[in-house]
């Protein structure tokens, strides 16, 4: 423990009192009487308390109060009239101690006062008996140990408490580091636009939103406006970026819709999204990176419950009500850390603004139950080296009780269409739902043969996905007029090796590789029609099943990274990558009864990135970047292959699709404000589908797109009660027709422009309130070009988000769509033609949550 009141009028005093020393001390030894002219002092132990006792005096301290201040804390000892207490004043970590002698803890009703969370800056107030004599007052600080002074008093002693604020500290809180270009980089200084979401905002968004997919919907600007009946549109500058958890990618080349929605926000500690195509983690990233860091592992140990339930704010209607269950544990035993996390959710259904249920469809949440465990083993190996486990399991299962109504289409003219009873049981197969599980192991040494960074990992995941029921009979682009479902399983195996060394002083440089394996299987199953009619759509008893050919594909990839910084004020970051890829089938029969010759032909790619950031002040850095992602094409085609041709030859010009992605930008950084402003394009060839050029042989199709927009967000701390801020983009696009000339794309691929803000008031040290409003705007682009079957209007949504602290936890209160609005999100108006039937939305609901940390 150290002192925290020594300075310099310390140092100045004993400077003072050497000088000095040499006039009186003579005087004083002059003064100094012999032992035989002292009196007689007795050393028996009674005499000595009773001296004691006449020369201090054992103050009662009676009571603890606790006041919060727009400052901080004011933390009020209770002491008898006329007596005042003399506090020695030491920190040690978060720690701030308050040791106060000659007094005794008298509290009427317990042995020892504590107090949690008092204020957000506060995280726990103890007062405690130190010994016989005196007492120990304990202030721990969110995030260092504050600062406190004692307040002149007449009566009792009164300390002022205040958050430290020293420039140290407001630098690191400003500075981020993201790791979602494989190395650590503040964003500061990357040349391209970052936006992390912290645990605090993933907290507060969580009340209500319980997808990161709607997480980052009203916290990236880049991202496209929610659609709570369609969480899969993972849309981000108007193309799909990549998900990753933890530095391993999700999905694979049949399945990759179900990244964002499977995590439970509750176990993420941080989300880093980086903007614009990159190649840096391979296939998959044409939009950009979404990396997901899930908990990490405290000191000490700390136990958190969490509890939550929803309901439809019309009527509070019964079945609307949801709830959420949560517990976690995490800690350090010696060289040990751990994390623990359990998180289920028990949907209903969601009603519509007019206060009727919505149909329920693959994409939703409703009626569903979902699960998320995490768990992490980490083992220090020394002080630069450490060995991680984890494993991420998550899924939902789904019991459907409403389906589209088809009374609704014999009505004249547009209606909303309408959702019909029913009790589907599926007796043969699994019920609707998505599994989702990752298992890695992690090595990381930061002190390899000397100061370079070994990183290494391996990871398992197995991906299950299961639709609803659908039935196509009668449908004009119906392909099997049956009644069907479609189930899909893959096993992704992933390993990576990358290291980070220097060059030379201001250059480092990243190697490694990259080696992913993936077994893909999916299926139709038939149900048998004659049941299902019979039972009103609710028995699904299966009749017969087609497996569509099974694939693997294996992917290596080599990179290497440079970042130079050039001056202090100026950088350069700049990869390369080298991806081979190789298609492995079997010998197969398509559903048509077509027989195909196996094979397992091969192709790859190269991809480049090249950024500068020029620091111009100490708060405004300007960037540019060009950088290329690519993407490997669906393998759908398998099942359209004539009779008697085989794959080799078929697909013997396999191509990805490259993206060329370019950004300029500038990012402003002050203590009170940040601010970024960035215009992009992007530009492609090919698309990601197949078509047939010579008789049995099938090319990438060329489809050249573009991309092009600017994009902007402003965080403004107005006052220490007070923030507010404002984000959006506006984004559109083209792609290339049949006669050489660009039309507008559809919206579900280049999303209407979106406008977000947020004011948010601290209005008592306990008691944070939040308001929030997304806007979507219209566009016709698409429904002009004949690619939209209708045209999209505008709409808007408010939201509130309050919290407070409520005994040792947190209560929080969300209310969505706080107006009630009514409207269609904008994938649900691009898909229906003007005389179809539309869906609205959800309408207001209200969620409570209640969380505890101990």
């Amino acid at each position: 423990m150290k002192s925290v009141k020594v300075g310099w009028k310390a140092i100045a005093f004993w400077v003072g009192l050497a000088a000095v020393m040499p006039l009186w001390i003579e005087p004083v030894f002059a003064q100094v009487k012999t032992i035989e002219e002292l009196p007689p002092v007795s050393f028996s132990a009674k005499e000595l308390l009773a001296q004691e006792q006449e020369n201090s005096t054992i103050t009662q301290v009676t009571g603890v109060k606790l006041n919060p201040t727009t400052q901080g804390l004011q933390v009020i000892l209770v002491t008898p009239s006329g007596q005042k207490l003399q506090p020695l004043i030491s920190q040690s970590e978060n720690n701030l101690a308050l040791d106060i002698p000659n007094a005794v803890l008298a509290l009427p009703d317990r042995q020892e006062f504590t107090a949690t969370n008092p204020t957000a800056e506060i995280a726990q107030v103890t007062v405690k008996p130190l010994n016989a004599s005196s007492i120990r007052v304990t202030i721990t600080g969110s995030k260092q140990a504050p600062n406190a002074e004692v307040v002149p008093s007449q009566q009792d002693l009164v300390l002022s408490v205040t958050p430290q604020a020293t420039a140290q500290t407001e630098e690191s809180e400003m500075e981020v580091v993201v790791t979602a270009t494989r190395t650590e980089e503040r964003v500061e200084d990357l040349p391209r636009t970052v936006t992390v979401i912290n645990r605090e905002e993933i907290e507060a968004q969580a009340t209500g939103n319980n997808s990161l997919q709607d997480i980052l919907n009203y916290t990236v600007p880049g991202y496209g406006a929610p659609d709570y009946t369609d969480r899969f549109n993972a849309n981000l500058r108007g193309r799909t970026p990549q998900i990753l958890v933890d530095g391993v990618p999700l999905g694979s080349n049949v399945s990759n819709i179900t990244g964002l929605t499977s995590i439970d926000p509750n176990t993420v500690e941080r989300i880093e999204v980086v903007n614009g195509a990159t190649g840096i983690y391979g296939a998959g990233g044409s939009g950009g990176v979404v990396n997901i860091i899930t908990r990490q592992p405290i000191e000490g140990f700390e136990s958190t419950a969490r509890l939550g339930v929803s309901a439809a704010l019309g009527n509070l209607e019964g079945d609307s009500f949801a709830y959420e269950l949560g517990y976690g544990i995490a800690g350090t035993e010696g060289i040990f850390d751990y994390n623990l996390n359990l998180a289920t959710q028990f949907n209903n259904q969601f009603y519509d603004p007019q206060g009727d249920i919505i149909r329920q469809e693959n994409s939703t949440f409703a009626g569903s139950e979902r699960l998320n465990l995490l768990g992490k083993l980490g083992i220090a190996l020394g002080e630069e080296q450490r060995l991680q486990f984890s494993v991420n399991h998550a899924s939902d299962r789904r019991e459907i009780n409403y389906i589209t109504d088809p009374t609704t289409r014999e009505i004249p003219g547009r209606q909303k269409i309408q959702a019909l009873r029913v009790n589907q049981d599926y007796v043969d197969s699994r019920d609707p739902g998505n599994q989702n599980t990752i298992a890695s192991v992690a090595y990381d040494n930061r002190a390899f043969l000397g100061n370079n960074r070994l990183q290494a990992q391996f990871s398992y995941l197995k991906i299950r996905e299961n639709t609803l029921a659908f039935d196509d009979r009668g449908a004009e682009d119906a392909f099997f007029e049956r009644v069907a479902r479609f189930m899909t399983e893959g096993e992704v195996f992933n390993s990576n090796l990358q290291l980070e060394t220097s060059l030379f002083q201001s250059a480092k440089l990243l190697v490694g590789a990259d080696y992913k394996h993936e077994d893909n299987r999916s299926s139709y199953l038939f149900f048998d029609s004659e049941v299902y009619d019979a039972s009103g759509g609710n028995i699904l008893q299966v009749s017969d099943e087609f497996a569509e050919p099974s694939f693997d594909l294996s992917q290596l990839g080599l990179f290497a990274q440079i970042k130079w910084d050039v001056t202090d004020n100026f950088s350069v970051l700049g990869g390369i990558r080298q991806e081979f890829a190789q298609l492995n089938v079997g010998d197969y029969t398509t559903f048509e009864g077509n027989n195909i010759q196996g094979g397992n032909p091969s192709f790859d790619a190269t991809v480049f990135n090249i950024g500068a950031n020029f620091k111009a002040t100490d708060n405004i850095s300007l960037f540019a970047s060009f950088s290329q992602g690519f993407s490997i094409p669906g393998f759908f085609v398998l099942n359209n292959l004539p009779d008697g041709s085989s794959v080799d030859r078929s697909l013997e010009d396999i191509q990805p699709q490259i993206v060329d992605s370019y950004e300029i930008g500038v990012r402003g950084q002050w203590q009170n404000l940040q601010a970024y402003l960035a215009a992009f394009y992007s530009s492609s060839e090919l698309g990601s589908f197949f078509q047939e050029v010579a008789e049995d042989v099938f090319e990438t199709i060329r489809a050249p797109e573009r991309r092009y927009g600017i994009e902007a967000a402003v965080d403004w701390q107005v006052a220490e009660t007070w923030k507010l801020g404002v984000g959006g983009n506006w984004t559109e696009g083209e792609f290339e027709d049949e006669n050489g000339e660009f039309i507008a794309a559809d919206s579900i691929s280049v999303n209407p422009w979106k406008l977000t803000a947020y004011v948010e008031h601290q209005t008592t040290p306990n008691w944070r309130n939040r308001l929030q409003i997304l806007y979507s705007g219209d566009r016709d682009r698409g429904f002009e070009s004949g690619l939209d079957q209708g045209s999209v209007d505008d709409y808007a949504t408010l939201d509130l988000i309050s919290t407070l602290s409520l005994g040792e936890g947190t209560l929080s209160l969300s209310v969505e769509n706080l107006l009630n609005e009514e409207y269609s999100a904008f994938p649900t108006q691009s898909l229906t033609a003007p005389d179809e039937d539309i869906a609205l939305e959800r309408g207001r609901r209200v969620s409570l949550t209640y969380s505890i940390s101990w």
